[in-house]
């Protein structure tokens, strides 16, 4: 079985960027990882990300709206990125193509892409404790009502996909209550 991107040490750059917005002097500053935080030098200017040692290219681009947005090059393979990886056993981050990795969804079964889909929409109504039936959490002040209408639907639509999933082709489809 691969290993998936969930499994190894990783780091964001897309929420390194966010917090440098702004910022053009070099800066010394923690990236956060799934494994906890490491010592980062950025120097915007020279395009320059420095992570334990390893210098990494940066690039930029500008969206369709105007702004700019950051990307790293792979050390290895000069992919344009936003999240390098690092194995236990292997020196130094690259992206999740040169390690080899697939995301945890490429190899779940159909019960725990139901689950993933079912978790992703509580979470995205600010349920931070999902449980599958549990009560939805109370609407954010400053969500629209017609945006926590359209959550609420997907999140039945979601546990509804998790409970055919779970009850199998043994049983049949569960029937959605009314």
């Amino acid at each position: 079985m691969p290993i998936t991107t969930d499994e190894v040490e990783r780091v964001d750059l897309r929420e390194l960027f966010r917090r440098l917005r702004g910022r053009r002097a070099p800066t010394r500053t923690t990236a956060g990882t799934n494994r906890g935080y490491l010592t980062v030098r950025v120097n915007l200017q020279e395009r320059r990300l420095v992570l334990e040692e390893a210098k990494i290219r940066l690039h930029t681009t500008t969206p369709h709206l105007g702004g700019e947005r950051w990307w790293a090059q792979c050390p290895r393979c000069d992919r344009r990125i936003a999240i390098l990886y690092r194995l236990p056993w292997a020196s130094g981050f690259a992206c999740r193509t040169c390690h080899g990795l697939v995301h945890r969804s490429a190899v779940a079964g159909p019960v725990e892409r139901a689950r993933l889909r079912y978790l992703r929409a509580r979470e995205a109504l600010g349920d931070r404790q999902p449980l599958l039936g549990g009560p939805l959490p109370p609407k954010p002040p400053d969500m629209h009502w017609s945006t926590w209408d359209r959550l609420t639907q997907r999140l039945k639509e979601a546990e509804l996909q998790y409970r055919n999933a779970f009850a199998g082709a043994a049983r049949g489809p569960v029937v959605a209550d009314r």
